[in-house]
Formats: C-alpha cells, structure tokens, sequence
C-alpha cells in the first residue's frame, strides 16, 4: 500500500538539504575546458563537470579562479558564468536571472543591453568584454555589482555541450604514381576531417575541405616530397592536427648518357715464373732484356717457364661499364731461329701481384709471333675476342695474361710489350 505521507512529500517542492551552501554565485577553480564546458574544483572538492557560458576563452582560464551558478533551490553547482576579473564581484546571496535580450544599445548606449526578464520586467545592463557581438534574442545571464554600479550581462547563456575530439594519429598514406591515398580512422565523435598537406617542408599548408568519410586523395608531382596532417572537428569544435605521415615520389630516373673511350694500358709488373726454381726471373739472366722477358715452354734444362704480365687494378680503374674490344701488342725477341718464328698460347690470370705461379683461368687462344723483334696486335680471347674474359677484366676477375704455349717462344714485357688496347664505354 502506498504511504500517502510519501508521496505527498515526493510532490512539494524540495529546498535545500539542512546546512548546505545556499549561496547563488561563489568562487572556484577551472581544472579543464572544453569549448564549452569546464571541469571545476570548489573548496578542494574532486572536480565537477559544468556548462559553461559561450564567448568565453575557458582553456585559457585553466588555473584560475571563475564565478559558478548554483540553484537555489537544491543548493548544486549549475553553471559557469565567467572568470572572477571579467565582472564586479556579485553580492553574497543575489540570484542571477536568465533573460532575452530585447534590444542592443548604441550610440552613448553602446556597451547595454535591454532584457527580458519575464513577468512584463524588463532591465537595462552593461554588457561584459568577454560578451561579444551581443544581439537580440540571446538569452543572457545578468549579474549584480556588490557595489552597486548596476546590472551586468555575464554572457550567452551556455548548454552542455560536446567536447571536442582528441588529437588523431597520423593517417595512412599510399601512392600510385602521381595520386596519394589518405586514410583514417573516425570515432562515433567525429562529425567531419580535414586534410592538410606541405610540400615544403610544413613552411606552408594546403587545406582541403572537410568530409564526412574516412579517406580521401591528393596530387603529387615526381620528385615531391608531401607531408600530410589531418585534423577532427564535432560540435564542441576541432582537434588538434595530427602528427605528420609522409610520401615521396621519386624523380624520373635521368637520362643516362655514355661515351666510348680508346685507351692503352701498359703492364704493372712483367717476368717469367721457372716452375723448376718455383722462382721468378731466375732464366737467361742478363740476356734479351732481362728481366722484362716473358718465356713460354722450355729449352735447355729449362724447366717449364711460364712468362706473365700484370695490369694491377688500371682496367677496374678506368670505370668502364662495358669493354667492347681488347688488343694485346707482341713485340718479339731475337732467341734465334725457329724460336723467334713460332706461335705462342696465352690465358688470363688472376695473380694480383708477381708472386707464385701464374694461375690461369679462362680460355688460352694462340696467336703467331711476331718474328724476330716484330710488332703485331692481336684480339684478346682470339681473332673474334671473347665477351667473357672481357667482362672479367672489367670487374677484376681476370688481372693479366700468362704465355702457356708448349714451344719455347719469348715476346718483350717492356716498350710497348703486352701493352692492352682497351676499347670500351663510360658514363658521362
């Protein structure tokens, strides 16, 4: 059953509880803002969220003192007005109204405001500086000065309102060729984005109009670097812009242009190597220009000898991104008939430097001697010339030439001996 003692006291008005704050505006501290709507701090209190008049900086008001509505009737904070310096302190005890305003002054009326007060009142108050642009129609709250200089209208009255949305992260970018897709996520806040880009550097933005979905695309030109933020906006204003993500399109790769080069590239060591000895130059001492000789086969209790020639690193040196041609001079040596008429056989070689046997590698082709201190140029890798031992002189594989041949042969080191035509092209 229903007390009726209960329901009677359910339906009389409720006043405030026995010893609370009964007072309509007092003082507290601004802890957080939104744009409008501040967190605030009322004798040590934890912070208590607020409505809070439009036209005023609150963010700016963080730390500091505000004068804070409370209803009369159930003692509890209701309202932030304004900061404490913006108006005369109110006396202890005064209600604040809420009214229209009817009518903005002008002239020596400039700075008052009329207002509806209801009940057919109306009062003329003095507008605050943080009440801007007052008009007709806005519905204000009015203030009284403790020393009694007047009405003043605090400002637009305020409503809970949505907080702005936090700072985003960087969006998600990807590019196909000159167009830049820009992705990112939007919570259920977020009402709109808007994009902004640099290709500068940041010193100057380009803003695009906001949208309503989660992506959108941009130009960008080859060699442009872009960076791209991109900012939140609700109807408790925008975010922060978010931290930048970045995209490059590469510059067209440059025409590349090379020239073709003749050159001659003379030996960095010569000698014969007399397997017999295991020693270098240890053969005819002293005779037919020793010891810038290279012997092939062997005579005499020679003992195989195998005569080579070494370039070092000229050829990697030259630079050459192709060899298209190789010539190797032979300049013969009077050993006396038929020695000085036969042919010799030679093969690459990756020595170095002069030390140890030559090590052959790759193909040995013959070529006839040039007689009795003649001079004749011969095609590296045999008449035709081979690609193959081309390129590997070209990377340093292959670092010079041994004469291999069975029949005992000498062709010069020295004077133009074993000198290398190279033929081959460079970038410019």
């Amino acid at each position: 059953m229903t007390n009726p003692l209960a329901a009677l006291v359910q339906a009389l008005p409720q006043g405030p509880k026995p010893g609370a704050d009964i007072r309509a505006v007092e003082l507290a501290t601004i802890v957080a803002a939104g744009q409008r709507t501040v967190q605030v701090e009322l004798r040590g209190s934890d912070p208590i969220d607020l409505p809070a008049l439009a036209d005023v900086d609150w963010a700016a008001m963080i730390g500091q003192p505000c004068w804070v509505l409370r209803d009369q009737q159930s003692g509890a904070l209701v309202m932030a007005l304004a900061p404490r310096d913006s108006v005369p302190s109110p006396e202890v005890g005064a209600q604040p109204l809420f009214g229209t305003v009817t009518a903005v002054g002008s002239g020596s009326q400039a700075g008052r405001v009329t207002v509806d007060v209801g009940g057919g009142e109306t009062v003329t108050a003095w507008t605050v500086a943080s009440y801007a642009s007052p008009a007709a129609g806005d519905v204000v709250v009015l203030g009284w000065a403790a020393d009694g200089s007047g009405v003043a209208a605090i400002g637009r009255r305020g409503a809970a309102a949505t907080v702005a949305p936090a700072r985003p992260a960087a969006p998600s970018v990807s590019r196909s060729g000159g167009t830049v897709t820009v992705t990112w996520s939007k919570p259920a806040t977020v009402d709109t984005t808007q994009v902004r880009y640099s290709t500068n550097s940041g010193a100057t933005w380009t803003t695009r109009a906001a949208v309503t979905g989660t992506s959108t695309t941009l130009s960008i030109s080859a060699g442009q670097t872009m960076l791209i933020q991109i900012q939140q906006s609700n109807a408790g204003g925008p975010s922060g812009w978010s931290d930048s993500a970045r995209v490059t399109y590469p510059s067209s790769a440059p025409v590349e242009r090379y020239e073709t080069v003749r050159t001659i590239v003379q030996p960095s060591w010569v000698g014969t190597y007399r397997v017999s000895t295991s020693r270098w130059d240890d053969w005819n001492a002293g005779r037919y220009g020793y010891p810038n000789i290279l012997y092939q086969g062997q005579r005499d209790g020679s003992g195989l000898l195998y005569g080579a020639a070494g370039y070092g690193t000229k050829i990697t040196q030259l630079g050459a991104v192709e060899i298209t041609a190789m010539r190797v001079q032979l300049m013969g040596v009077d050993l006396g008939v038929p020695y000085s008429l036969g042919w010799v056989s030679l093969t690459s070689i990756t020595n170095p430097s002069k030390s140890g046997i030559p090590n052959g590698a790759g193909p040995t082709w013959d070529a006839l001697g040039p007689g009795v201190n003649g001079t004749g140029w011969y095609a590296v890798g045999g008449v035709l010339g081979s690609a193959a031992v081309r390129e590997a002189f070209r990377t340093g594989a292959y670092r010079g030439f041994a004469l291999v041949g069975s029949s005992y042969a000498a062709v010069r080191g020295a004077g133009g001996g074993m000198a290398l035509e190279i033929t081959y092209r460079r970038r410019v």
